[in-house]
């Protein structure tokens, strides 16, 4: 969706069946979610980004997962991390299992964190703009370290225009990432194939 020349509140007022009017750039129609999520059972986890501020998009969304019971395939991240809590709540409510984990989202213009050990849950995980550790290197590594501690995952991410993240790969493995979000998976899994042969 990165791809379409829209904002988010444009997105958010068209419907998922006008959403198909639309294509990519290599000529494909914009797939919905349960569609992306039958492709992807038992084959692939998916990590599941709320832009949305409204809290029922995140019931609706549940609602898919636990329609194919892909609770351990699934992942929810969001830059409004209260919504980490309402998950919790959702999921009491429906009477589940809380297997799903959160990654709380931090933007390079305003890092915010959560509250390691007390907002966050085992297995969550902190999604850190690349740009953070770029310029603020010693203050994320800290960061790293917390999350570590309190049992999380870390991940980072790239914004689009970054064309050269492959200079950081090296480096993110050496401080203990755990997953990248790539915008050139074609290259990081060659990169990824060739450090397991040693190359």
């Amino acid at each position: 969706m990165h791809n379409l020349n829209m904002n988010i509140e444009a997105i958010s007022q068209i419907h998922s069946e006008d959403m198909r009017k639309f294509t990519l750039y290599n000529g494909e129609t914009v797939p919905t979610l349960a569609e992306v999520m039958d492709t992807c059972k038992d084959k692939v986890c998916l990590n599941i980004e709320i832009k949305e501020v409204r809290e029922e998009v995140m019931e609706k969304v549940l609602d898919l997962i636990q329609e194919r019971n892909m609770f351990d395939q699934v992942t929810f991240s969001s830059f409004n991390h209260y919504l980490r809590d309402k998950l919790i709540k959702e999921m009491e409510i429906r009477k589940l299992d809380n297997r799903l984990t959160f990654g709380f989202l931090m933007r390079v213009i305003d890092p915010t964190m959560p509250n390691y050990g007390v907002q966050t849950r085992p297995g969550d995980s902190i999604n850190i703009d690349i740009r953070f550790l770029e310029r603020n290197r010693e203050e994320c590594l800290e960061h790293i370290a917390q999350a570590k501690k309190a049992q999380m995952k870390v991940i980072f991410w790239f914004p689009m225009e970054y064309t050269h993240e492959e200079s950081f790969y090296d480096d993110m493995i050496r401080i203990g990432t755990d997953v990248i979000i790539t915008n050139k998976p074609i290259i990081l899994n060659e990169y990824l194939v060739m450090k397991e042969a040693g190359i």
